[in-house]
C-alpha cells in the first residue's frame, strides 16, 4: 500500500500560501495559483488540501496527468489519517475522465459516493458519467480463408506419424482419403545390419516430402512385441503401409514381413537393393495386387536367391 510520509511540516506557512493561491485561482490567475498551492505543499507536505485545489487548477488547464497525481497525494494523505476525503477521488475521477479512463473514473466517483452518501452531487456525477460512457465497440470482423484449410490439414498428415495418421484416418472419411492421397507409394527396404525395416512414404506433389518410418524387425516374426505400444505402433506402420496404391519391396527381408503385408495395394514391385540383394522367396498368394513388376536384376545371381515365386488369382498382370 503506498502511503505518504511527512519530510517536514509548517502549517502556518502552508495556510497563508494556499490562502494566497485560493484568491489567485478566484481571479482566474492559474499560474499564480499553481505557484501559490506548491508554497503550501512545500511548507507542508501533508496538507491535502493544497493538493486538492493544485488538481483543481490542473484540472482547469486540462493537465490531465499532473491533477491525478495531485489528487492520488490528497487520497493517501487523507486515508493515512483516517479521515474521509470524497472530494480527492472525484478529481481523480476527473482527471481520469479527461484522460480517457472511464471506467476506472467511475470507480472513483462510486467510492467518493460511498464515502458520502449524502452529497447527491456525486451521485449525480456518477450517473452522468455512466451515461456519457462511449459504447463497446463492435467486434472485430474476421473473414476466414477456409481455402487455407485443406493445405493446414495435409500439412497434420503429412508430419504425423503412423500411429497418428490412423487415429485421423478413423474419424471420417474425408480424412482417411486424403491419408491415403498423401501416402500412395511406399519403398520398403532392409538396413545395412538387417535389423531394421524402413519404410518411405513417398509424397504426391506438392508436398514433396520423404518420410521414412523404421520397423525394427526381431527375429523371423515382424509382429512380434513385448509392449502394447510397440504393438500399436508396428500395426500401425503396417496400416499406412496398407493404404499405399504402389508398393515396392528393395532387397532381402524376412518372409514373414512378406506375409503380413496389408492385400490390397494395386501395384507391387520387387527390386534388388544396393548390393544386388532380393528377396529370396515370394509367397504373394495373399495379395490382392494387380500387376506385379519385377525390375532387371542379374539372372546369374539372383538364380541363386530368388527360389520361387507364387501370385495370387488377382494378379493380371506379371512385368519383368
Amino acid at each position: 500500500m503506498e502511503t505518504f510520509e511527512d519530510g517536514h511540516s509548517d502549517p502556518t506557512h502552508s495556510q497563508e500560501a494556499r490562502g494566497r493561491g485560493d484568491a489567485a485561482f478566484a481571479k482566474g490567475d492559474y499560474d499564480g495559483a499553481i505557484t501559490a498551492y506548491t508554497q503550501a505543499v512545500n511548507a507542508n507536505e501533508l496538507d491535502s488540501k493544497a493538493w486538492n485545489n493544485r488538481g483543481l487548477v490542473y484540472l482547469r488547464l486540462q493537465n490531465w496527468q499532473q491533477a491525478e497525481y495531485d489528487a492520488k497525494s490528497a487520497i493517501l494523505i487523507d486515508r493515512d489519517s483516517k479521515v474521509p476525503n470524497p472530494y480527492g477521488y472525484c478529481i481523480r475521477s476527473l482527471a481520469r475522465q479527461g484522460a480517457g479512463k472511464v471506467d476506472a473514473a467511475i470507480r472513483d466517483l462510486k467510492h467518493a459516493a460511498s464515502l458520502s452518501p449524502n452529497d447527491t452531487r456525486i451521485q449525480t456525477t456518477v450517473s452522468a458519467v455512466e451515461a456519457a460512457r462511449p459504447p463497446c465497440p463492435p467486434p472485430p470482423v474476421v473473414t476466414i480463408d477456409y481455402s487455407a484449410f485443406p493445405h493446414l490439414i495435409d500439412m497434420v498428415i503429412s508430419f504425423a506419424n503412423a500411429a497418428t495418421r490412423v487415429s485421423l484416418g478413423s474419424t471420417c472419411r474425408a480424412l482417411r482419403e486424403k491419408i491415403i492421397k498423401i501416402g500412395e507409394h511406399v519403398h520398403i527396404t532392409t538396413t545395412e545390419d538387417g535389423c531394421w525395416l524402413l519404410a518411405t512414404f513417398a509424397q504426391q506433389s506438392p508436398m514433396g516430402l520423404t518420410f521414412r518410418d523404421p520397423t525394427q524387425v526381431q527375429g523371423p516374426k515382424i509382429h512380434l512385441c513385448l509392449v502394447p505400444d510397440d504393438h500399436r505402433e508396428r500395426w500401425a506402420d503396417v496400416w499406412g503401409i496398407g493404404l499405399a496404391k504402389v508398393v515396392t519391396l528393395s532387397g532381402p527381408m524376412p518372409a514373414s514381413f512378406v506375409h503380413s503385408l496389408p492385400p490390397r495395394p494395386e501395384v507391387l514391385r520387387i527390386r534388388a537393393d544396393e548390393k544386388g540383394r532380393i528377396v529370396e522367396d515370394l509367397s504373394l498368394d495373399n495379395l490382392e495386387a494387380s500387376k506385379i513388376v519385377m525390375f532387371s536384376v542379374d539372372v546369374k545371381y539372383h538364380s541363386k536367391t530368388l527360389r520361387t515365386i507364387s501370385l495370387s488369382h488377382s494378379v493380371k498382370r506379371l512385368v519383368w
